[in-house]
């Protein structure tokens, strides 16, 4: 029933997911106080613009609008990018419906965070990089990719550590050629160049910028203090992630036999969304300003993966089955807040 249905192109599932997403984030944007975030004391460059306009008006509900049009406009952009090149199997709205569910899992996150405007820029790159495949010419792919890399870093200093997703994809879509390889190292070097002469020219000091970044880097996110909290005996966050990790593993298995049969363009995507998730896996537990905040950058791959899965059942039901239990779980974790 629900998988068929958001296998329709009717309009009226396009605005039904808007509001689904309202709906999960509904009591997070009624909040008036929310708790600091490491990064509104150590801002990124570009985010400072953001940070400082929301601050000027300072209406707090607004800030986590903005960051949920941005989690939407994601949801449709994955979309479109599964689809066109084939990632997705089946023309359906169920791949955004998962990541909106998976990306509003984690309560402390609805709210203005760099990272929403960072995925946005992550989205882009890979766009440009799937664009790549069959193109003789792809130097402007590539720079791209590593220049969206870069300036979404400037929000979100972490995107930074995405750049070797994009020499991966040129090992996995392109044979060797070293102006592919060189062009990305441009791409990613010039936004901090702009950024710097900015600092030095206009504002008289160039290490503004090392300073915010090192303090981006070291400093514990809120995320290594606030996650274990947030966790201790929290049941409905075990049930919802202990599920959804359930429905990775069956997903993967799948995936694994359905790889064969996949075309060419199609298997390179799948490829480089593992990757992906290997990248962000490794970020997660190996720099410690990366916390629970990646769950964003995790539901791009697995929402792909798990809407795959829950179409290769002859039987509709059995994907209702999985879809609803997966809502009910994040319904539980709102009820339960």
């Amino acid at each position: 029933m629900i998988t068929t249905a958001f296998k329709t192109n009717k309009l009226y599932v396009f605005w039904l997911i808007p509001l689904f997403a309202l709906a999960l984030w509904i009591q997070t944007l009624s909040m008036s106080e929310l708790p600091a975030l490491s990064q509104d004391s150590f801002q990124m460059p570009l985010y400072t613009i953001v940070y400082s306009f929301f601050e000027l008006i300072d209406i707090k509900f607004l800030s986590g609008i903005f960051s949920l049009i941005l989690l939407l406009i994601q949801a449709f952009l994955m979309m479109n990018t599964n689809q066109k090149y084939e990632i997705d199997k089946f023309q359906s709205y169920l791949s955004p419906v998962i990541f909106i569910i998976i990306s509003s899992s984690f309560l402390p996150m609805q709210r203005l965070h760099p990272i929403f405007i960072a995925n946005l820029f992550l989205l882009l790159a890979l766009s440009r990089i799937f664009s790549s495949h069959k193109k003789e010419n792809v130097l402007s792919n590539y720079f791209d990719a590593s220049l969206l890399l870069s300036i979404g870093s400037l929000f979100y200093i972490n995107l930074i550590f995405f750049i070797p997703l994009v020499w991966i994809s040129l090992l996995i879509i392109r044979p060797f050629r070293w102006r592919e390889w060189a062009i990305t190292f441009l791409g990613l070097i010039l936004p901090y160049l702009i950024v710097e002469a900015y600092m030095y020219f206009v504002q008289g000091d160039a290490k503004d910028l090392f300073v915010t970044i090192l303090l981006n880097l070291l400093f514990d996110s809120f995320g290594k203090f606030y996650d274990l909290r947030y966790w201790h005996e929290n049941l409905p966050f075990y049930l919802f992630y202990g599920f959804l990790l359930i429905l990775i593993a069956l997903s993967s298995f799948h995936m694994q036999k359905d790889l064969k049969f996949r075309k060419i363009k199609s298997r390179n995507g799948l490829y480089i969304y593992l990757w992906m998730f290997i990248l962000t896996a490794t970020i997660h537990y190996v720099i410690d300003s990366a916390s629970m905040e990646l769950i964003i950058i995790y539901a791009i791959s697995v929402s792909s993966l798990i809407s795959n899965y829950l179409y290769s059942f002859s039987k509709t039901w059995v994907g209702d089955i999985f879809v609803f239990l997966l809502l009910g779980f994040s319904i539980y974790i709102q009820i339960a807040a």
